[in-house]
């Protein structure tokens, strides 16, 4: 009879769990290097028509240390940003900033590539010298303080989130004027790194 019971009773399928999402970057700190070349054009034409800008002869590299302030469950995170950066070329002057920066890495997609999509939106950057560029953008209009906005997109290995390529606007922005009445600022084309710790 129990031998009965048991040949009767239903037979569960074993279904294997379903592959979970990457969860996001569990650690807060990091650092990034990287570099580029000055572009000769638009900023908001930047995202539509991306090679509208010729590159000049002025280089930059930097460096960044960041920090996750908070995430959101939604996949929005918010952090703060320190940097400085060198230019080099037809431009030697350096920049030094600190900003604030959203993200957001919830993409269907991270299964494969993780990704993210940031930008430092408001904070100040100062410039040690007066930038050619930059003035001659601006009718001769100059500042050493300028606005620091610069989106970025990265990746990475969905199981080596640690270490990610970067691919970043480097822009220093007048806001509208806001920055003794400049409206347009300088922005680099770069690429580079970043390390989570």
């Amino acid at each position: 009879m129990f031998a009965v019971l048991l040949l009767s009773a239903p037979v569960h399928a074993q279904v294997p769990p379903e592959k979970p999402t990457p969860p996001a970057i569990s650690k807060p700190m990091a650092v990034t290097v990287y570099g580029g070349r000055l572009l000769n054009g638009n900023f908001s034409r930047l995202f539509y028509d991306p090679f509208s800008a010729d590159a000049l002869n002025t280089g930059l590299v930097a460096i960044t240390g960041s920090y996750r302030v908070h995430r959101f469950d939604f996949g929005l995170s918010f952090e703060v940003e320190a940097g400085v950066a060198q230019r080099f070329g037809d431009e030697d002057l350096t920049e030094i900033w600190a900003a604030a920066v959203a993200r957001w890495d919830r993409f269907p997609w991270n299964d494969y590539v993780y990704t993210t999509l940031g930008v430092a939106f408001w904070g100040p950057n100062y410039s040690t010298k007066i930038s050619d560029h930059e003035q001659s953008r601006n009718s001769g209009k100059k500042t050493h303080w300028m606005n620091m906005f610069s989106p970025e997109v990265t990746f990475a290995p969905p199981d080596q989130k640690d270490l990610e390529l970067v691919l970043r606007l480097h822009h220093r922005s007048g806001v509208f004027g806001l920055y003794n009445g400049t409206d347009s600022g300088s922005t680099f084309w770069t690429a580079g790194v970043r390390y989570h710790f």
